[in-house]
């Protein structure tokens, strides 16, 4: 199966408020599990115009996801807007 990227929701990794850089144990534990459900899947994903199978997809989002926990108390509150979190004060 094959699906485009943009039409998956990054996981509710940018819509939950967050007030600090580490997640909780049980967002951890739930990331990781929809991270495995990504690789697991056997789907091909459409990103920049090139098809990656599920492995490099996951990658792919984990890399992203621990860009924003690694930069998050440097976001702006304006970018943190367009990502539909809180950024810190």
């Amino acid at each position: 199966m094959r699906l485009a990227m943009a039409s998956i929701p990054m996981l509710g990794l940018l819509s939950v408020s967050v007030t600090r850089a580490e997640a909780p144990t049980g967002v951890q534990i739930e990331v990781n599990f929809l991270l495995a459900y990504v690789e697991g899947s056997g789907c091909e994903f459409f990103r920049n115009g090139t098809w990656h199978d599920s492995k490099t997809a996951q990658g792919h989002l984990r890399d992203k996801y621990n860009y924003l926990r690694r930069n998050f108390n440097r976001m702006s509150p304006n970018m943190a807007r367009v990502l539909g979190i809180r950024a810190p004060l």
